[in-house]
């Protein structure tokens, strides 16, 4: 990808999976950009600062759905209350260990560019992001 590398954001609560995403993003040369968050709320919290500060915000965020506290889908839910201009440009991947027909619905029905895919999370996938990356 070059000098314009995209800005990958990973939020997962399980350090392996987290860890194992990571490197198959780097591996895959999806990207060497990546920042890793335990918690949906200290992404929020990056995030915030970043469109205050007008920073780089993540091009594609991978989220896990089921995390304590804030899950994959009160993060999407607390995303939306940032200014649409700036969360326009993300694309969000919710994952998750398990296949839930629901979760899947759920994720098809928002009114935002998001995909879902379970973990453990493949290249072939990252293959079909490659398309929004330009």
């Amino acid at each position: 990808m070059g000098k314009n590398e995209n800005l990958v954001m990973i939020i997962d609560d399980n350090e392996f999976d987290a860890y194992f995403t990571k490197r198959l993003i780097e591996n895959s040369g999806f990207s060497h950009s990546i920042l890793e968050f335990e918690s949906a709320e200290s992404a929020l919290s990056y995030i915030e600062s970043c469109i205050k500060d007008g920073t780089e915000l993540p091009k594609f965020i991978f989220l896990d759905i089921y995390m304590p506290i804030m899950t994959g889908f009160d993060f999407f839910e607390e995303l939306k209350k940032f200014p649409k201009s700036s969360i326009d440009q993300c694309h969000l991947v919710f994952t998750s260990t398990t296949v839930d027909d629901n979760n899947i619905l759920k994720v098809n029905s928002l009114k935002h560019q998001c995909s879902f895919t379970s973990k453990p999370i493949t290249a072939d996938f990252l293959d079909t992001l490659k398309p929004l990356t330009i």
